[in-house]
């Protein structure tokens, strides 16, 4: 698309990952579905795309597939690398092994601007590889002095969008890049936006002030098995709104959803853990420390939910560990730490309670849940 570039849109995608045909099959259905909503919902304004990391699954020569059904959006897309993008039979030479990306995609780091916006990748993903594909979640310092240089040529006016796979830091676990307080340092004075993926569902990160980092559910979910992110999040992917050198809006959009789904009530008796089976339990798929979350029972106000707790998904757990447990990936099991959930203890008369959840962007969206008869 032509036009002014100022106010434009993202389409960020974590985790394609595709490493047989049945998984081919999945990304040509859901393709058209990513299409049609970027076609009917942001058609007026240009649509650019970053693909951030696992292209594909440890095999390498399905590329040439991933590039086929990307293509289809018909927009400029960058790729980041991730773990799975690498050649598993390349051992302790990460370079060598980030051979097949580098001729598909081109460098494994590098910048682009899109009006008052920069945009950096970086490759997080130091690789051993291997028969276990072992790797390090480390940004060498080979790139951090790239970055540095980059940066001189960047005013601290502009809005930086940093893609990577592995996510620099989690709010809801100790797990993070080895050397990110390196990267940070080299980011202090700008406005930034860190965009990952790895872990297959959704948290944000407050790093500092002006740092945030959106790490994102999966294209793929819970490894392809049903619509299911391992944290509850519907697979899909993320839609921001730019404009000038700020984000206006975010927000994740199921594929197979409508766009305010956005959470997920469950009765009580529903809960994995027994301490949260005698009340409700919300999962709001993007929560972060900076929403607004109201309960009603019965249509009156009772309180703002924010003491959030860590918990499995219901239906995550089920799907993954229940009788129907799928057998194409059995190995996706759902996130033990999911922390984007609330316990609410209703009275013995309540017939219906309805949640009014607001982030930060003026976005609220409501789901309400009533009593089974």
């Amino acid at each position: 698309k032509s036009g002014v570039k100022n106010q434009f849109r993202l389409l960020a995608m974590a985790d394609i990952q595709i490493g047989d045909k049945t998984d081919i099959t999945y990304l040509e259905t859901d393709i058209p579905k990513i299409i049609s909503y970027l076609k009917e919902d942001i058609d007026n304004q240009p649509i650019y795309g970053i693909s951030l990391g696992d292209l594909v699954w440890d095999n390498l020569p399905y590329y040439s597939n991933y590039k086929e059904q990307v293509s289809r959006l018909n927009i400029p897309t960058f790729s980041v690398i991730g773990n799975h993008d690498h050649d598993m039979n390349v051992k302790d030479n990460d370079d060598a092994a980030d051979a097949a990306f580098k001729e598909n995609f081109g460098p494994t780091y590098y910048s682009y601007n899109i009006g008052q916006c920069h945009f950096v990748v970086l490759d997080d993903v130091l690789y051993e590889g291997g028969a276990s594909k072992s790797y390090t979640g480390t940004i060498t310092d080979r790139q951090l002095a790239w970055l540095k240089e980059d940066l001189k040529h960047v005013s601290k006016d502009k809005l930086i969008i940093l893609g990577v796979h592995i996510p620099t830091k989690r709010r809801n676990s100790n797990s993070q890049v080895t050397n990110n307080a390196a990267l940070y340092k080299l980011l202090e004075g700008y406005q930034v936006r860190i965009l990952s993926g790895h872990s297959h569902n959704n948290y944000t990160t407050t790093i500092s002030e002006n740092i945030e980092e959106n790490s994102l559910g999966s294209i793929m979910g819970a490894y392809w098995n049903g619509d299911l992110c391992n944290d509850g999040s519907a697979r899909g992917f993320a839609i921001y709104e730019i404009e000038g050198n700020q984000i206006k809006n975010w927000y994740y959009k199921g594929t197979h959803h409508e766009r305010d789904y956005q959470m997920y009530l469950y009765s009580p008796g529903e809960a994995v853990s027994d301490k949260y089976k005698s009340g409700i339990i919300v999962n709001i798929f993007t929560w972060h420390t900076n929403w607004s979350v109201k309960l009603y029972e019965n249509g009156i106000y009772k309180q703002n939910l924010t003491q959030n707790i860590k918990e499995m998904d219901p239906r995550a757990y089920n799907t993954m560990y229940g009788s129907d447990r799928p057998s194409h990936r059995p190995s996706a099991e759902p996130e033990k730490n999911c922390d984007h959930m609330f316990f609410y203890q209703p009275t013995s008369s309540w017939s219906e309670v309805k949640i009014e959840a607001s982030d930060p962007y003026g976005n609220t969206y409501v789901k309400t849940i009533s009593k089974a008869e």
